[in-house]
């Protein structure tokens, strides 16, 4: 770029290869996996920290050259790389991307597991599911309240006896999740 001086262009540069690095770890290790009771991702959070010691230093306490990798500490599923740029030191953290409680539809057969003793991220938790038992589901005609009986109580009252047209955001709760308490069934 004509008329910026060279410091300049070179940080532009940098920050460019640093934003193409962290693209590329993002897409090259975010995966689909399917188990056998809900589609789940395995993927890494990937964050870029400014080093404000000066240098990069693992959980010992020893330097780390740029480009040098480590864990947080022992028996922690992580990695730290090293990354030296001419505006500054950055420690590049990988972590593994937290199950959502939601992803696991059946605890039954589904378990959250994690191989402790492999390296970053094969040490990353994934849900792993047991092909013997079905998933149970309930039947359609069953006269059940999803939610807490305190919380059917109450959306019971908010809405005079789960009655349409007094509080519909309520209401609407009350006839989707309490129906045993509504008399809806």
């Amino acid at each position: 770029m004509p008329g910026i001086p060279l410091s300049v262009r070179q940080i532009i540069r940098t920050l460019a290869k640093i934003t193409t690095y962290l693209y590329r770890l993002i897409k090259t290790f975010t995966k689909a996996k399917t188990c056998q009771c809900t589609p789940t991702t395995e993927s890494r959070v990937v964050s870029k920290i400014k080093v404000l010691t000066g240098n990069c230093v693992d959980s010992s306490g020893t330097i780390v050259p740029d480009g040098g990798s480590w864990t947080s500490s022992a028996g922690v599923c992580d990695k730290n790389i090293c990354y030296h740029a001419p505006f500054g030191i950055y420690t590049i953290q990988e972590r593994c991307r937290p199950l959502g409680p939601t992803e696991n539809p059946d605890n039954l057969n589904c378990q959250t597991v994690s191989e402790t003793i492999q390296p970053f991220p094969s040490c990353c938790p994934k849900l792993e599911c047991d092909e013997r038992n079905p998933l149970t589901t309930m039947s359609p005609s069953a006269c059940i309240d999803m939610a807490t009986p305190f919380s059917c109580e109450f959306w019971k009252n908010e809405t005079s006896g789960c009655q349409s047209g007094i509080n519909e955001v309520l209401y609407n709760y009350a006839k989707d999740y309490c129906q045993k308490t509504c008399g809806l069934c």
